[in-house]
Parts: C-alpha cells; structure tokens; sequence
C-alpha cells in the first residue's frame, strides 16, 4: 500500500514539475543563450539535492512525529520544494541581464 501512495505522490510531484516549467516559459525565463548546459547541470544538481532533502525531512518527520504518511509525504515535499527547489529554480532559470530593465 505504501509504494502504491509513494508511486501516487511521485506521479503528483512530476505534474507539479511540469506545471512549474511550462509557468516559467510563461513568464518569460528563457534559457539564456550559451548556457544551456550550465543550467542542466545546475538543475539536476537542485534535484538531487532536493530529492536526498525530501528523504531526509520525510525520515525526520516520520520518526519524530506522530503525522501519518498521508501529510508527513506532501509537508515534506512542500517544505523543500518551497524553501530550497523553488528558489534555486528562480536562480538557474532567472531573466538574462538584458532582460532587468522591463521588470
């Protein structure tokens, strides 16, 4: 029953993922040009960071709360998500220099 909830809620975080990208094309933050790599590189190290910091919050909550799996899971992803993946995202992904004087 777990890994059925736990394939459930990775299903969930990817749609979650795939929202947040196409809402960063819409709001203007294109790859900058030349640094293709430079960003893939930066964004699969956020997620495997964000991934061992999800495994590690979840693990904290679990065994030093009485929260059932059914918040411990998402209060975990959302912690991480709001407060380390989130930010990083706006970092790697932000407006080119060029773009700083329309905002």
């Amino acid at each position: 029953r777990v890994v059925a909830e736990e394939a459930a809620a990775d299903h969930r975080n990817a749609q979650i993922m795939e929202q947040n990208q196409k809402d960063f094309e819409i709001l203007g933050h294109r790859t900058r040009e030349g640094h293709i790599a430079k960003q893939v590189f930066s964004f699969a190290t956020v997620e495997g960071a964000s991934f061992c910091l999800n495994v590690i919050f979840y693990d904290l909550i679990i065994s030093k709360t009485s929260l059932p799996y059914t918040l411990a899971r998402p209060l975990a992803a959302f912690a991480v998500f709001s407060c380390f993946s989130y930010p990083l995202w706006k970092v790697i992904f932000g407006k080119p220099s060029c773009l700083n004087k329309f905002s």
